[in-house]
């Protein structure tokens, strides 16, 4: 099942939910709304002039397929099912309530009173005319008062209702124009009325109808509209009120709010399928709807046949009860009426009419008119007056279907024979006024304009929703329009449903607002996710340790992993490079040994820990050796239960957050092989994992690590892949290597793509949650620096590719290196940004790299922000190799780290040890960024380390600023050919073994070792770049004794840092301090000596307590520590 989410989740797409998502889109323009339909979509406004002929000459029905078969209800008024619903074809009638109606108990003891006052309504009675486009007339009645006038004039009335006005008004009754939303001039990009006399089918969109509204919403990036997709019910999350998700058949939707935008029907009955909002037992209760008596008059009066009987009049003399009398209150409404007047083909004698003879006939007939009469009772329902679920009718999925019936209360029923008496006389009192002659009169069988079924009020006893339909029993689930009425007036209700939506919205969204601040509240707290984000920003909005007091902090507390070499597996734990998660009040984290361990966020006491023994299969082939950054975590939606997900080497491992345990129902209790399902088979000691999963909706999607000196046919492949968080089957694969008819297959030679490995993901992946789109840093194809057997471009090596995060679907990719031959992995996870270049807003993801470049693209079309030249680059002279050409060179951001190398750049504090260094330098093959790895050994600068690497960036969303920590100790890409051969390495040429220093450990290469850069994303520009951290072992070098040395060396360094709302920037960076650093400048604002070398990218929390904490791993080995800091 596919899942979908946004802030706000609209269920029903009726004039409610249009109106509704048209202000929220207003309101809050960057939250993400969907509107839910069961019908489908039918906005065709080309086709309706054809539809009302075939209507008119065929009876055919003018909105085909506006229902759905099995979806019926007994006592409903009408089966539309439709994005745009029964406002689809209707007469555009809009008149309003009146305070009567809000103030029924209170003026005449009946009824309830509204939570609101009328003049509270009003102003979005106002609001909603303006945005149908209502056309009227007001009338001098205190009913009608009004602050502003109608946004358009009357209808322009025919003879037919100047006619009609004036036989009326004989009477003593004043008539209006009835109120419409029908356009009397061009409004809103809609055209003028020119009366086909057809509204339910209007071919000229003059008449207001919501499937305009949908299609210009559509047009808007944060708006969606599914249709034909059937909500069957809302569940909420255990423990608590809050609804997290509406289920249909093939969608899972989970919003932060729902609405219930179904009308009268359809939102108590998926209420009451729910279960949800029914505290008071009122779901489905108080079903209202107004009764209504009707005439047909015959006048002394010219009325012409087919002259708009759509447009009609009303009087509001009778909106009023009046004093001393029995309560009775009603509209009352006058129409042209075509009874008795259509043309004839044969007299009364029964022959037949022809020529003039029928045209005679005809207009003898339509001398006389008739006049089509009615007014809306006000009457209450009793609480019986029900929908509930019928049994013994239900749809395909088996759902029992609505059952409506009404029931007045009793003193609606008493008054009755009183109420028909009035209008036998009212309709008597109209006759004669001109000489008239009562035809027929009638009382509705069935209550009209029906609402209710969720009643709104303040006493959550005696109501299911407050005034603004927030429902009493769930702070995140709201119902707007029909149901919340507890009356339904005397009159027409859609424009009254209209602005109660409208007045809610303005609650939704303010809600929508606290939410999202409670999220970022939240997330400020916590840090959920191993960037803070699945963004990977590495920000905090937290600010209580800032640039006045960061010189005040202290140790808080110390965690010791306590790892051990381990003889019997001939083991050791490498350093200890672990970020953790904080979630509610616990720390999560992995360790180097691959345990998984949950912390007191106070005090740092270990709650439990689990161990995947990872050791048991002997060292890891990494350079690296045993390390692990992180874990994912993902909350089941239908459980609330939290789960901790690590990946161990070739496993994947999901735990129960609060036992440690393994989840049973997942995989093979608790564990997924990733050994299963790959490109080929793979030696399980050769496959690793050291980055933390990616979590989006249900899906964990893993990459995988490869050490560098594999390199023979058929190495551990780099399959990304993605499983289904509850059951642990494969939902996806994505091959970073193309197979035989994919997208970039002609980018491998010979075949290369049948055999070569590595070209994997080891770094952490970002995703776009909001767009669904996931981010892969991929690496180096095999072998790292010989590319003779692949020869091509090697997509996707070294590319950053953009993948439909549902499927793994590519969406779009841009390779940073072509052939690669320098191990320049993409070593950190993209980061995502809002920037505006030029004062234009762009979305956009940066790739950091170790080349020292960031490259920047506009995060959904994959096009570069700033121009991307393709330079001519040497050619290698290794044999058999074939070098690309050229290489990509951004234009903007300037590299954030030095690139290339020659004599001038070698180690220069004395001038001795200068040209000690340039001598050692001459050995090799020296040159620009891209020179190839070579015989002789090739300088390449960024070394192995970058550059940038997985620490990856730091960003301020607030000033567009990317904090960057960069190594500057060049490599040597010497290669030898091979002349044994063994499992691991069966190529022709590998990587030997080479150091670029001298004098026992001195750089051939002049400082800085290390530099922290601040880059203005929003100008392409950089801020400032300073030295960062120190090297101890430099400095104690006998043959740098009494040399003047700066003072920062510089430290290199693969961690990264974290920026915060503070103005601060806490990083370790690779040497042995922990720093808190200025924003501003780079500069230190206070150090702590750990003792050890920091590892690890640092995170902040606050603590229930209300203490900002900040932790960062540092040390290797028996040595490991996790140190947390506070204010004093």
């Amino acid at each position: 099942m596919r899942t979908h989410e946004c802030d706000v989740c609209i269920i029903g797409g009726g004039i409610s939910a249009a109106m509704l998502a048209l202000k929220l889109s207003e309101l809050r323009p960057n939250a993400s709304v969907t509107v839910v339909e069961a019908g489908k979509r039918i906005f065709d406004l080309e086709n309706r002039m054809q539809y009302r002929r075939r209507n008119l000459d065929y009876a055919e029905n003018p909105w085909p397929g506006d229902f759905i078969e099995d979806q019926a209800a007994h006592g409903i008024i009408s089966r539309t099912m439709a994005a745009g619903g029964s406002a689809l074809h209707w007469g555009g009638t809009c008149n309003r309530f009146s305070e009567e109606d809000l103030r029924l108990h209170s003026m005449f003891g009946l009824g309830v009173d509204w939570p609101l006052e009328w003049t509270e309504l009003e102003k979005f009675y106002c609001e909603a005319e303006r945005r149908l486009g209502v056309s009227g007339e007001p009338s001098p009645h205190p009913e009608d008062r009004r602050s502003q006038p109608y946004p358009m004039p009357p209808m322009a009335m025919t003879h037919n209702l100047k006619e009609l006005k004036a036989w009326a008004e004989k009477s003593g009754i004043p008539f209006w124009s009835t109120p419409q939303a029908k356009n009397t001039e061009p409004y809103d990009g809609r055209a003028q009325c020119i009366r086909c006399n057809t509204c339910a089918i209007c071919p000229t969109g003059a008449r207001y109808s919501p499937d305009f509204t949908f299609k210009k919403l559509l047009a808007r990036k944060n708006f969606e509209l599914h249709d034909r997709t059937l909500v069957r019910r809302l569940g909420r999350e255990p423990g608590n009120g809050a609804i997290i998700v509406a289920q249909s058949p093939d969608v899972e939707y989970r919003a932060r709010l729902f609405v219930l935008a179904s009308g009268y029907c359809w939102t108590p009955h998926l209420l009451l399928l729910s279960g949800l909002a029914n505290r008071s037992g009122l779901v489905g209760r108080y079903m209202c709807g107004h009764a209504f008596h009707s005439a047909f008059i015959e006048i002394d009066a010219s009325i012409f046949p087919g002259m708009n009987e759509q447009h009609g009049l009303i009087s509001r003399q009778f909106f009023r009860s009046q004093p001393g009398q029995p309560f009775l209150r009603h509209d009352l409404r006058v129409w042209e009426s075509a009874s008795g007047h259509e043309p004839r083909l044969r007299a009364p004698d029964g022959s037949y009419l022809f020529g003039d003879r029928l045209l005679a006939e005809w207009r003898e007939r339509a001398r006389r008119g008739t006049a089509r009469v009615r007014g809306y009772v006000d009457v209450h329902p009793d609480r019986e007056s029900s929908l509930t679920l019928n049994i013994n009718s239900r749809n395909q999925f088996g759902d029992p279907m609505p059952l409506i019936a009404h029931q007045l209360d009793a003193a609606s029923q008493a008054r009755q024979p009183a109420v028909r008496e009035h209008f036998q006389n009212l309709f008597a009192t109209l006759a004669k006024a001109n000489n008239g002659k009562i035809l027929n009169t009638s009382a509705g069988n069935y209550l009209d304009h029906p609402a209710g079924g969720c009643r709104m009020g303040a006493n959550p006893d005696t109501s299911v929703c407050d005034s603004y339909g927030q429902t009493h029993d769930h702070e995140n689930l709201f119902v707007v329009g029909a149901p919340t009425l507890p009356n339904a007036g005397c009159t027409n209700g859609t424009l009254t449903f209209v602005a109660l939506t409208l007045r809610s919205a303005e609650r939704i969204a303010a809600r929508l607002a606290l939410v999202l601040l409670c999220v970022t509240a939240m997330r400020a707290q916590e840090w959920p996710s191993y960037g803070g984000d699945p963004g990977e920003q590495h920000y905090s909005a937290l600010a209580q340790i800032n640039r006045t007091n960061a010189a005040k902090l202290k140790p808080l507390w110390e965690w010791k992993p306590g790892e051990e070499p381990l003889p019997e597996f001939k083991t050791t734990p490498g350093a200890f490079e672990a970020t953790p998660l904080k979630i509610g009040k616990t720390l999560y984290l992995s360790t180097p040994y691959n345990r998984v361990v949950a912390l007191d966020e106070e005090t740092g006491r270990e709650l439990w820990s689990y161990d995947p023994k990872a050791y048991v299969d002997g060292q890891v082939p990494n350079g690296t050796g045993f390390v692990h950054r992180g874990v994912g975590a993902w909350r089941d939606s239908k459980t609330g239960r939290l789960r901790i997900i690590m990946n161990s080497r070739y496993r994947l491992i999901q735990l129960d957050a609060e036992t440690g345990k393994p989840v049973s129902e997942f995989g093979d209790n608790g564990v997924v092989n990733l050994l299963a399902g790959l490109r080929w088979e793979t030696n399980p000691k050769n496959y690793t994992n050291t980055s933390p999963v990616v979590i989006y909706k249900d899906l964990i999607i893993v990459g995988n690590g490869v050490a560098d000196k594999l390199a023979y046919k058929q190495d551990p492949p780099g399959d990304v892949r993605a499983f289904h968080a509850r059951t642990g089957k494969l939902a996806w694969t994505f091959y970073t290597v193309p197979r035989a008819g994919e997208f970039g297959v002609d980018t491998w030679g010979n075949g290369s793509e049948k055999f070569t490995g590595h070209t994997n993901v080891w770094a952490p992946m970002t995703l776009d949650d909001v767009r669904g789109l996931l981010y892969l840093p991929v690496s180096t194809p095999s072998n790292d620096f010989y590319g003779g057997a692949r020869p091509g471009q090697n997509l996707f090596g070294e590319a950053l590719v953009c993948l439909d995060a549902n499927t793994g679907k590519r969406k779009w990719h841009f390779q940073t290196v072509h052939h690669g031959l320098w191990d320049y992995d993409l070593p950190g996870p993209p980061v995502l940004a809002t920037i505006h270049p030029e004062g234009k807003k762009i979305d956009v993801v940066v790739q950091l790299t170790k080349t020292g470049w960031a490259f920047v693209f506009d995060r959904v079309t994959g096009k570069p922000v700033w121009p991307i030249e393709e330079r001519v680059v040497p050619p290698s002279d290794v044999p058999g190799e074939n070098a690309w050409p050229t290489q990509p060179f951004p234009t903007r951001p300037p590299a954030f780290s030095e690139q290339g190398v020659s004599l001038d750049d070698a180690f220069d504090l004395t001038p001795e040890l200068k040209a000690e260094a340039q001598a050692e330098l001459k050995k090799y093959r020296l040159g620009p960024l891209f020179t190839p790895p070579s015989l002789q050994g090739t300088v390449m600068r960024p070394g192995l380390n970058g550059g940038a690497n997985w620490g990856g960036g730091a960003l301020d969303p607030e000033t567009g600023t990317l904090y960057v920590k960069t190594t500057n100790t060049p490599g040597l890409a010497r290669i030898a050919k091979v002349t044994t051969k063994t499992d691991d390495v069966d190529a022709d040429y590998t990587l030997a073994n080479g150091t670029l220093v001298f004098r026992g450990g001195i750089p051939l290469f002049k400082p800085p070792y290390g530099s922290l850069t601040a880059i203005d994303l929003n100008k392409g520009e950089i801020l400032w770049r300073v030295p960062f951290g120190d090297d101890v072992r430099i400095r104690a070098n006998p043959a740098l004794k009494g040399v003047k040395l700066p003072s920062h060396l510089g430290a290199p360094g693969t961690a990264g840092g974290v920026v915060t709302k503070g103005g601060v920037i806490f990083i370790g960076g690779g040497d042995f301090a922990f720093h808190v650093v200025n924003t501003m400048d780079g500069q230190d604002l206070w150090t702590y000596d750990l003792g050890r070398r920091t590892m690890g990218t640092p995170m902040t929390y606050r603590t229930a307590s209300g203490k900002q904490v900040i932790v960062i791993a540092n040390g290797l080995g028996r040595e490991s520590r996790l140190s947390a800091f506070a204010l004093e």
